[in-house]
């Protein structure tokens, strides 16, 4: 679990609804649709990190690898593993050139493995979280108003017969890509 979470943090209503919205309409995607718009966010973000982060700019220097040769998931294997030993030792190196643009939380993991991983966060991360919460809910049939609980897992326990009945069956028999 990550540490310094902080609810002034989920203030980005617009973003909070928009990508809400984008979570609705991608929810009917066929599986085709899905791999599209997946490969298209990777290769994306292969792009950035050759471009804006020291240590895969090396890393497929090293390796002889283009940003241009990874045209699928499948292609990931070309990428050498990352670590948390890299992570711990190279931390400076993976971070983004521009990160500050980003607006970006420092924070760290708690550590119960080891020693605690740090790393920077988006603050949009959590408006994402909140959209991903906000579209789990209303398959249980949550609606905002009412009444829940919440336990230490940052699970909300919503009393409302619907969690046991017809919208989680509806859900349960569903394909998970």
């Amino acid at each position: 679990m990550v540490k310094d979470f902080n609810f002034k943090h989920f203030a980005y209503p617009i973003s909070i609804w928009k990508l809400k919205h984008f979570l609705n309409k991608t929810e009917n995607w066929t599986k085709e649709q899905l791999i599209e718009y997946q490969t298209e966010r990777l290769k994306r973000i292969i792009n950035y990190a050759y471009e804006y982060v020291p240590y895969y700019k090396q890393l497929f220097n090293d390796n002889r690898i283009s940003p241009a040769d990874i045209q699928s998931i499948d292609d990931m294997q070309l990428i050498p593993p990352l670590t948390k030993e890299i992570v711990r030792e190279r931390f400076d190196d993976l971070t983004s050139i521009i990160y500050k643009k980003f607006d970006p939380i420092l924070t760290q993991t708690s550590g119960s493995t080891g020693t605690p991983l740090k790393l920077y966060l988006d603050r949009n991360i959590n408006s994402a979280r909140f959209a991903f919460f906000w579209r789990v809910w209303g398959w249980t049939g949550y609606k905002f108003g009412q009444k829940c609980g919440k336990n230490n897992t940052d699970v909300l326990i919503c009393i409302k017969l619907n969690l046991i009945t017809g919208n989680l069956r509806r859900y349960v028999g569903k394909e998970i890509l």
